[in-house]
C-alpha cells in the first residue's frame, strides 16, 4: 500500500506563537523554489468558524505555514513558511471571502539593507561603497544580518543556521570574494547576487536561514536511483517547453581595461546563419581566465535547452514530494520521450475545497540547470556587486581567513577570600568579560575559544605562569573561577580569544588585585591574591 499526501495551513503571530490550524480554507495555493522566494495564495470566508486568525489588520502581521503528511503526522517542509502582505475582496460578498497574499519568510530580507555608512570607502575606484575583502557567504550575509537585528530590523525574528567559518552541513565555506556593495543594496539582492556568483546555495527552515555551499550533496541529494517517477503511474499531465531561442555560433566577450575578443562556436546549429551573442564580465582583464569562464556557456549555447512540468498524482505512491524529495533534489522522471537525471526546480500544491489537493513541480535537466546557474553567474557578476580580479571567486585553500578577532572587553575581576578546610587562608577571584563576536575589520567572526593567563607571585622571582582555556564561542558573557592558596599574588593578568581560524586576538591587560583573605589559624599573617 503506497503513501497518500495531506497538506494543512497553520497560522503563527508575527515572530511569535502558534495560532493554530485554519481547517477551512475555500482554496490556497503555495509555491516551494529551489534558491527563490516562493509565494502563497489564500482564499478565507470570514464566516467560517476559525477565521479568527485573520480577524486582524495586515499591519498587525500573521505568518502561515504549510505542513504535509504521509499519514504519519504533520510537519512543515523546508520553505514552508510565508508572511502574509496582501488581501483583496468585495465589500459586498455575502460570502465574505478575503483573499490573502504573501511570500515566503526570505522575502523578509528584502526589507533589510546595507544602510551602515561607517564602513564605505572614502576613496579609490570604489569610493562609496561596502567592502568584503577576501570573504565568505556567511561572513557576508551573517555580518549584514547582525548589523540589521541591532537596529531592529526584519532580522531580529530570523535564526541562522550557518557561520562564518562553516554553512549549514557544518563544512567549511569553498569559496571566497572580494565584494563591493552600494548603500542601499538589500539582503535579498545581496543572496541572491552570492548564488548566482557560485558561492552558495539556501532554504528556509520555519524562521531559519540555512545556507549551503554550492551545490552540496547535503542540500541537493542526488536520488535519482531513489525516486524513479514515471508517466502514468506517478505523472497525470506532462507538459514541456524546449527552447533554441538561446542558440549562439559566436559571442563578443568584453572585459575590464580594454579587454576584447571574439570566441567562436562551431557546435552550435545554423538553421539560419550565425547567430551572434555578447557577454559583458566586469571584473576581468585576463583573456585566459575570460575564455576559460565561456566555454561551458558556449557548449550550453549549442543545444536545445528543456524545462519540464509534471503533474504529480499523491495518493497510493511510493514516493510524495515534499515528504520524500524536496526542492533542489535530483530525481528521475521523464522529459520529452525518456526518463534522465532532473533537478526539482520548484514544488506547487494547490487546494480547492471539494476538489482536493493536487501537485505539480518543475523540473529542469542537467545542461539546462548549469545553463541557468551560468547566466545567473553572469548577471551576478555585472549587476549589484562588482568583484574584483575573478568573478568566480576564490577558493578557500587558496585565500585562507586571515582576520584577527577583537580583543575581549568589559574585563571584570571579583575577588573574594576565605578560610579553607585545612586552616589555610583560601583566594577565589573570578574574571568575566563581554563575547567576541566581531573581527578587528568589523565583520563577524566565530569565537573558538578564550584563553587567560596570571603568574603566581613569588618575591623576588619572576613567578610560574598557569594559563586557562574557556571554550566558549556563542554566550553574551564568558567566565572562569580559579581558586589561588597559600599567601600567592600574581603581577600579571591578560586574555585574549581564539577565532575559528586559529588566529589570535591581541592580550588584552587588567591592572594587578589584591584581596586580603581572613585571618584564622594562617601561617601566614596578611595572605593575599592577585591575578
Amino acid at each position: 500500500m503506497g503513501k497518500s499526501l495531506h497538506a494543512r495551513l497553520v497560522a503563527y503571530r508575527p515572530f511569535g506563537a502558534r495560532i493554530g490550524v485554519l481547517a477551512e480554507p475555500v482554496s490556497f495555493s503555495a509555491s516551494m523554489l529551489h534558491d527563490d522566494d516562493g509565494a502563497i495564495s489564500i482564499e478565507y470566508s470570514m464566516l467560517s468558524g476559525d477565521a479568527q486568525a485573520f480577524d486582524r489588520e495586515l499591519t498587525d502581521g500573521i505568518e502561515v505555514a504549510v505542513e504535509v503528511s504521509d499519514g504519519t503526522g504533520y510537519r512543515e517542509p523546508d520553505n514552508a513558511r510565508y508572511v502574509i502582505t496582501g488581501r483583496s475582496g468585495k465589500t459586498d460578498d455575502r460570502t465574505k471571502t478575503v483573499t490573502y497574499s504573501g511570500q515566503s519568510i526570505s522575502w523578509l530580507l528584502s526589507k533589510a539593507e546595507n544602510n551602515d555608512s561607517s564602513h564605505l570607502l572614502t576613496d579609490g575606484d570604489n569610493k562609496g561603497k561596502r567592502p568584503f575583502y577576501s570573504s565568505n557567504p556567511g561572513t557576508i550575509l551573517k555580518t549584514l544580518l547582525d548589523e540589521n537585528k541591532a537596529r531592529g530590523g526584519a532580522a531580529t525574528g530570523l535564526t541562522l543556521g550557518f557561520d562564518t567559518a562553516r554553512d549549514s552541513n557544518g563544512d567549511a565555506w569553498n569559496r571566497k570574494y572580494t565584494l563591493y556593495y552600494s548603500l542601499g543594496t538589500d539582503l535579498q539582492t545581496i543572496l541572491s547576487s552570492l548564488v548566482n556568483g557560485g558561492g552558495c546555495d539556501w532554504r528556509t527552515s520555519g524562521r531559519t536561514l540555512k545556507m549551503w555551499n554550492a551545490d552540496s550533496t547535503a542540500l541537493s541529494r542526488d536520488l535519482s536511483k531513489q525516486v524513479v517517477l514515471q508517466l502514468a503511474r506517478d505523472i497525470s499531465e506532462a507538459p514541456f517547453e524546449e527552447s533554441i531561442a538561446d542558440l549562439a555560433s559566436t559571442i563578443l566577450v568584453e572585459g575590464d581595461n580594454n579587454l576584447l575578443f571574439r570566441m567562436d562556436n562551431p557546435a552550435a546549429p545554423t538553421p539560419w546563419g550565425k547567430w551572434e551573442s555578447y557577454s559583458s564580465q566586469g571584473g576581468v582583464s585576463d583573456k585566459d581566465t575570460a575564455q576559460a569562464f565561456m566555454q561551458s556557456t558556449l557548449d550550453d549555447a549549442a543545444r536545445v535547452r528543456g524545462q519540464y512540468t509534471r503533474d504529480l498524482i499523491v495518493s497510493d505512491m511510493d514516493s510524495l514530494p515534499l515528504v520524500d524529495y524536496h526542492a533542489g533534489d535530483w530525481i528521475t522522471a521523464p522529459t520529452v520521450s525518456h526518463g534522465e537525471k532532473v533537478r526539482v526546480q520548484e514544488i506547487d500544491l494547490s487546494m480547492r475545497q471539494n476538489e482536493g489537493l493536487s501537485c505539480s513541480i518543475a523540473l529542469n535537466d542537467i545542461k539546462y540547470d548549469a545553463s541557468v546557474r551560468q547566466a545567473k553567474k553572469i548577471k551576478g557578476i555585472t549587476g549589484g556587486a562588482a568583484l574584483a580580479g575573478s568573478e568566480g571567486g576564490t577558493t578557500a585553500s587558496s585565500d585562507r581567513d586571515h582576520r584577527v578577532p577583537k580583543a575581549p572587553l568589559g574585563l571584570i575581576v571579583q575577588t573574594d577570600a576565605y578560610i579553607g578546610a585545612d586552616g589555610f587562608a583560601h583566594g577565589l577571584a573570578t574574571a568575566s568579560w563581554s563575547a567576541v563576536t566581531e573581527a578587528t575589520n568589523n565583520t563577524s567572526i566565530e569565537i573558538s575559544n578564550y584563553a587567560i593567563e596570571w603568574r603566581r607571585h613569588v618575591d623576588g622571582a619572576l613567578g610560574i605562569r598557569q594559563a586557562r582555556l574557556i571554550r566558549r564561542s556563542s554566550v553574551s558573557a564568558a567566565w572562569i573561577a580559579a581558586r589561588k592558596s597559600r599567601c600567592a599574588s600574581g603581577p600579571c593578568r591578560r586574555i585574549r580569544t581564539s577565532s575559528a581560524n586559529g588566529r589570535p586576538s591581541w592580550w588584552q591587560l587588567w591592572s594587578r588585585i589584591r584581596r586580603h583573605a581572613p585571618y584564622r589559624r594562617s601561617r601566614c599573617l596578611r595572605p593575599s591574591l592577585a591575578w
